[in-house]
C-alpha cells in the first residue's frame, strides 16, 4: 500500500459527504429527495389494501359503502351532474341525495383512476396515496417555514403520516373519507403559518381551498377545521394575521357554500344518534399508546380491527413545548388544549356532561387527528436541528409504534352478495331523515326469512356452541341492536335422556338471568326466549336443577324478528299493498302477519299469491305492536334461507284515503342531471263520488331539497314509510317532474368567494406599496 492511500480515501469520503451536504442546501434537491421518501412511506401505509382488488367485509360494511359511493359518484358525473347530488337510479334502489353530505371528495379524486379502467379498490387506494403524499409534503413545507431543518421537517411530517390513529383509522375503521380529510388539514395549517410569516395571497388561497376540500371530504372535519383555525388566529394575538385569516375563512366558507349550505338547510334530513358519541369515544380510543407501543389491530378489540391511540410522542412533545413557552397565558392555553384533545375518555370524559348540541359533533376521537398534527408541529418547533442520534431515536419511535398496524392483514372475508351489484347493494342510507328501511326484503328484493340463524352467521355465536351443538361454559355473544322493543331468540335442538335443567339467557356483565325456559324434556325441543334490546352481551347457559349442558345438542339459534315492522295506533281500516312475484312459477305461496313470539299463528287473514306475478293486499293488525310478514316458505332449509317471494312494492293504504299507486306503475320519461320526470303507465280515473286522490311514492329517496311540479303546480312532498318522495295528486295524466333545487345562496356564495380570492392579491399589493 502506498503511503497516504488511506488518508486520500478518507479525504475522498469527506469530499463526497460535503458534496451531499451542499446538494441538500439547494431547496429543489432537498424537496425532491424528501418528496420521494414521503411517497415511499405513504405507499407503505396503503399497500395492504392496494394489493387486493376484491372488496371485503368490514365493521358496518363501511368499506363496501365507501366503494359504492365512489362508483355512484362516477355514475352521477357521467349522467351530467357536474356537481353530483343524486345517486343514479338502479333496478333495485331509488335515487338517493347523499352526495351533499358525505364522500364527495373521495369520489372526485378516485374518478380519474376509475376512468382509466382500474378496479374500485386499487383506484381508491391510489387516490388516497396521492392525497396522503400531497398533504404530508405540505406539512413538511410547514415545518421548514417554522425553521426546521430538512431532516427534522421530514421526521415531523412523517410522524403525522405514521400516526397510529391515522393508520388504524384507515386500515381498521376503513374510514376512507376521513382519511382524505386528515391530509387536507396540513393545507389549512400551511395557509395559517404562511399568513403569519409572510402575509401573502398564497396563504389566503391555501386556507380557502382547504376549507372547500374539507367541506367536500367530511362535514365534521369542516366544523373542526374552521374552529381550530379560529382558535389558532386568536391565540396569536396579532391583528394582521387575524384580519387576513378571517378574510380567508369567509372566502373559503363562501366558496364551499355549494356544499355545506344545502346540507345545513336539509340538516333535519340527517339523523344522528347523539347518545352514542361518548360511548364510542370511551370504547374505541386507547390511551395505552401514550406510554407503550400499540398492539396489532385485531388483538385490541377482537375482530374489529380498531386501535385508535394518540401516539407515544404526544406527552414528550407537550412537555417540551411547555418548557419552551414562557408566557403564563400561552402555557394555560396549552394545558387547556391538551385537556380538550385528550379528555375524551375516563377519568375525565367531559363529553358526557356537555349539552346535547355539543354531542352533535359526533365521535370525539376524531380529535386525535389534531393531536397527531400537534405532535408533528411540536417536533418541528422543539428540535428544529436534530442531531443524527436524536433523529434515529425519534424516527425509531415513530416507525416502531405503527409496525404492528402496518403489517396487520386487512379484512379478508368477501362481502355478502354479488360484488357486481355493489354500487346499489351498499348504497349508504345512513344520512337520510327517514332511513330507507326495507324490513321485509333484502337489497335484491327477495323476502327475508323472519329469523336470522345465528348458528351459521359468521362470528355471531363463535365460542358459544361447538361443532357438536354442545353449549360451551362461559360463552358470550352479542346481537346487533334492533329498532324494536320485543326481540327473541328461538333455540332448537335435542336433549338426551339425562336431566339437563333449564336453558337460560344471562347478562355476560353481571350474570343476571334475563329469560329462562321450562325444564327441558328428553327429545326434540324448541324454545323462544325474550331478550332486551340494549346492546348488552348475552350468555347461553343451563341453570338448576343442573348446570351441565352436556346432554343438550343445539341445532339452531335464531334471532327474531328479521323482517319486523311496527304498527302504530290503528285508527282506521289499514291494509298493506304488496306487489311482486313468487320464486316458483308452479307453486302458490301463503302470506300472513304474525307476532314474533308466534310466527306460525296469523293475526289477520292469510292470502295466497302466485305462481308468478301477483298484486294483493293484507289487512294490518288492529292492535298496535310489533309484527312480521311471514310466508309459507320462511322456514330455514339446510341452514339457508328459502326464498319465497320478491316484492317490487309494499305500502300502507287507508280505505278512506287516497288510492295508493306503487312506483312500478310509473314510467320514467326523462332522467338526466338534476331532473327526473315520470308518467303514470295506466292513468287512474278520478273518483267523482269520494273525491279520492292518488298517492304516489316516486322512486326517489326523500329530500327537502327536491321541488316536485306537475304542469304549473307545485306538489307538496313528504317522506313515505320507506323513505321515498311521497306526493298526492288528482291528475294522473300530466307528467310529474322532480328536480334538485339547492338554496339560491349556495349558488351565489361561491361567486362571491371567488371574487374575494381574486381581489386578495390586489388588496395586499396596495397595502404593501403604501408608505409606512
Amino acid at each position: 500500500m502506498r503511503p497516504g492511500h488511506a488518508g486520500d480515501h478518507g479525504v475522498g469520503m469527506v469530499g463526497a459527504a460535503d458534496k451531499v451536504r451542499r446538494a441538500f442546501e439547494r431547496p429543489a434537491v432537498a424537496d425532491s429527495v424528501v418528496a420521494l421518501i414521503l411517497l415511499i412511506t405513504a405507499f407503505l401505509t396503503v399497500v395492504q389494501l392496494l394489493r387486493q382488488e376484491a372488496v371485503t367485509g368490514s365493521p358496518g360494511q363501511d368499506l363496501a359503502k365507501h366503494v359504492a359511493s365512489t362508483l355512484n359518484f362516477r355514475a352521477a358525473f357521467d349522467d351530467g351532474q357536474w356537481l353530483p347530488r343524486i345517486q343514479i337510479d338502479s333496478p333495485y334502489l331509488n335515487d338517493i341525495p347523499l352526495f351533499q353530505f358525505y364522500s364527495s371528495f373521495l369520489g372526485l379524486i378516485t374518478f380519474p383512476f376509475l376512468a382509466a379502467g382500474l378496479a374500485p379498490m386499487p383506484a381508491i387506494c391510489l387516490a388516497i396515496l396521492a392525497i396522503k403524499w400531497i398533504g404530508t409534503f405540505v406539512l413538511f413545507r410547514c415545518a421548514r417555514m417554522l425553521g426546521a431543518s430538512v431532516w427534522a421537517g421530514m421526521l415531523a411530517s412523517g410522524s403525522y403520516l405514521l400516526s397510529p390513529y391515522v393508520i388504524s383509522n384507515f386500515y381498521g375503521r376503513v374510514a376512507l373519507p376521513e382519511t382524505t380529510a386528515h391530509f387536507l388539514l396540513p393545507v389549512l395549517l400551511y395557509g395559517l403559518i404562511r399568513i403569519t410569516i409572510r402575509s401573502d395571497s398564497v396563504g389566503i388561497a391555501a386556507i380557502a381551498l382547504a376549507i372547500v376540500g374539507l367541506a367536500l371530504a367530511h362535514p365534521i372535519f369542516l366544523l373542526y377545521g374552521v374552529a381550530a383555525t379560529g382558535l389558532f388566529l386568536l391565540a396569536l394575538c396579532k391583528l394582521r394575521p387575524l384580519i387576513l385569516g378571517g378574510y380567508a375563512i369567509v372566502a373559503g366558507l363562501l366558496l364551499a357554500s355549494f356544499q355545506w349550505l344545502p346540507a345545513m338547510v336539509a340538516r333535519n334530513d340527517i339523523p344522528i344518534d347523539l347518545s352514542i358519541s361518548p360511548y364510542y369515544a370511551a370504547v374505541l380510543t386507547s390511551y395505552t399508546g401514550l406510554w407503550w407501543f400499540p398492539r396489532a389491530l385485531s388483538s385490541a378489540f377482537g375482530e374489529d380491527h380498531l386501535y385508535l391511540t394518540p401516539g407515544i410522542l404526544t406527552l414528550p412533545v407537550a412537555a417540551l413545548l411547555f418548557w419552551h413557552i414562557r408566557r403564563p397565558m400561552a402555557r394555560t392555553a396549552l394545558i387547556c388544549l391538551l385537556v380538550f384533545l385528550l379528555g375524551s375518555k375516563a377519568p375525565i370524559d367531559f363529553w358526557r356532561y356537555l349539552p346535547m348540541s355539543f354531542l352533535a359533533l359526533q365521535f370525539p376521537y376524531r380529535l386525535l387527528a389534531f393531536v397527531a398534527l400537534f405532535v408533528a408541529l411540536g417536533v418541528a418547533l422543539c428540535v428544529p436541528r436534530l442531531r443524527p442520534i436524536q433523529w434515529l431515536v425519534v424516527g425509531s419511535i415513530v416507525l416502531g409504534q405503527v409496525v404492528p398496524i402496518l403489517v396487520q392483514k386487512p379484512y379478508l372475508m368477501p362481502i355478502p352478495g354479488d360484488a357486481r351489484y355493489l354500487a346499489y347493494h351498499y348504497a349508504n342510507f345512513d344520512y337520510l331523515a327517514v332511513p330507507i328501511q326495507l324490513p321485509f326484503v333484502a337489497a335484491d328484493r327477495w323476502l327475508l326469512n323472519y329469523a336470522t340463524d345465528l348458528s351459521t352467521d359468521r362470528g355471531a355465536l363463535e365460542g358459544a356452541i361447538d361443532a357438536s351443538g354442545t353449549i360451551r361454559p362461559g360463552n358470550s355473544f352479542g346481537i346487533v341492536q334492533s329498532s324494536f322493543a320485543d326481540n327473541y331468540l328461538r333455540i332448537t335442538g335435542t336433549a338426551g335422556s339425562a336431566a339437563v335443567g333449564r336453558l337460560a339467557l344471562t347478562s355476560t356483565a353481571d350474570g343476571a338471568v334475563l329469560a329462562a325456559t321450562p325444564p327441558v324434556a328428553p327429545g326434540p325441543f324448541r324454545f323462544l326466549l325474550h331478550h332486551p334490546n340494549d346492546g348488552r352481551r348475552l350468555t347461553l347457559t343451563c341453570i338448576e336443577p343442573a348446570s351441565d349442558c352436556a346432554g343438550l345438542a343445539v341445532t339452531h339459534v335464531e334471532a327474531l324478528p328479521r323482517n319486523g315492522f311496527q304498527v302504530e295506533a290503528n285508527a282506521g281500516d289499514l291494509t298493506m299493498k304488496l306487489e311482486g312475484w313468487t320464486a316458483s312459477d308452479r307453486q302458490r305461496v301463503d302470506l300472513w302477519f304474525a307476532h314474533p313470539a308466534q310466527a306460525d299463528r296469523p293475526v289477520t287473514a292469510t292470502v295466497s299469491v302466485g305462481p308468478g306475478r301477483f298484486e294483493t293486499s293484507l289487512p294490518l293488525p288492529a292492535e298496535p305492536g310489533q309484527y312480521m310478514l311471514v310466508s309459507s316458505w320462511s322456514e330455514p332449509a339446510a341452514g339457508s334461507r328459502r326464498l319465497s317471494v320478491a316484492l317490487d312494492y309494499f305500502g300502507i293504504e287507508r280505505s278512506d284515503g287516497p288510492i295508493q299507486l306503487s312506483p312500478a306503475k310509473l314510467r320514467k320519461i326523462e332522467s338526466g342531471g338534476y331532473r327526473r320526470t315520470f308518467v303514470v303507465e295506466a292513468p287512474v280515473p278520478p273518483d267523482v263520488a269520494t273525491q279520492r286522490g292518488v298517492a304516489i311514492d316516486l322512486p326517489m329517496a326523500f329530500s327537502s331539497l327536491y321541488r316536485v311540479t306537475q304542469g304549473d303546480h307545485v306538489l307538496p312532498s313528504t317522506p313515505s314509510r320507506q323513505g321515498r318522495l311521497h306526493i298526492e295528486t288528482h291528475d294522473t295524466q300530466t307528467p310529474i317532474t322532480a328536480r334538485f333545487a339547492p338554496p339560491l345562496l349556495s349558488l351565489i356564495g361561491p361567486v362571491v368567494g371567488l371574487l374575494m380570492l381574486v381581489l386578495a392579491p390586489l388588496a395586499l399589493r396596495r397595502r404593501t406599496l403604501r408608505p409606512s
